[in-house]
């Protein structure tokens, strides 16, 4: 009868020892980690290619061009307008473009501290295939390289991209040259590995 009366008691103490102060410690504690995890999550390159994707799906301009540094958009003049129209041209779709398909592409642990690269697959408005200078699905890279400011979409080498994956990529520079004319925007691309400007040449 001793014995159980002390496991009882012991039972007790144990239990009066989680008070509410406590738990509301431990809450408050649980809250901030979640809190860290969401906040990382958000400004993660993942979910800026993720949202870039998204908007690209509502055939929403301004919140693609968004998720793009303001400072490589100010540097070429490339507004909401001006990016509709040109990802249209690039794409040969006139009446817009969408994304179906997303997967991510391995990078090594020095190209990952600066950038992340997702495969999308690109078709028409109304979901029809676009097709490839291969002959298959239009698909390009989507890259999302650290700022200042965080991770942000490569808005120049995201139109260069669908031009190498529609006409070929050793015509993607003067095509991209051509591009740039058409639609009164300066015809160069960031570098994000070496932070430089690049003029695209006419011809290949």
């Amino acid at each position: 009868m001793a014995m159980v009366s002390r496991t009882v008691q012991a039972h007790s103490i144990g239990f009066r020892t989680v008070t509410p102060k406590r738990l509301a410690w431990v809450g408050s504690v649980l809250a901030i980690a979640i809190g860290f995890k969401l906040l990382a999550w958000w400004g993660s390159p993942e979910h800026r290619i993720e949202q870039f994707v998204a908007s690209t799906r509502r055939g929403d301009s301004a919140g693609m061009l968004r998720m793009m540094d303001a400072k490589e958009l100010d540097h070429i003049g490339l507004n909401p307008q001006k990016f509709e129209a040109m990802l249209a041209d690039a794409a040969g779709s006139a009446g817009g473009v969408t994304i179906e398909e997303l997967s991510w592409e391995p990078l090594n642990e020095k190209q990952s501290l600066y950038n992340r690269w997702a495969r999308v697959t690109m078709t028409t408005r109304d979901r029809k295939p676009l097709i490839s200078a291969r002959g298959g699905p239009l698909q390009l890279i989507v890259e999302a390289y650290h700022t200042d400011a965080g991770w942000k979409i490569g808005g120049s080498n995201f139109l260069v991209s669908v031009l190498a994956a529609r006409t070929g990529y050793a015509f993607r520079r003067g095509n991209y040259a051509g591009l740039c004319r058409r639609h009164d925007v300066l015809p160069e691309v960031f570098s994000p590995e070496s932070a430089t400007w690049r003029t695209a040449p006419d011809g290949p």
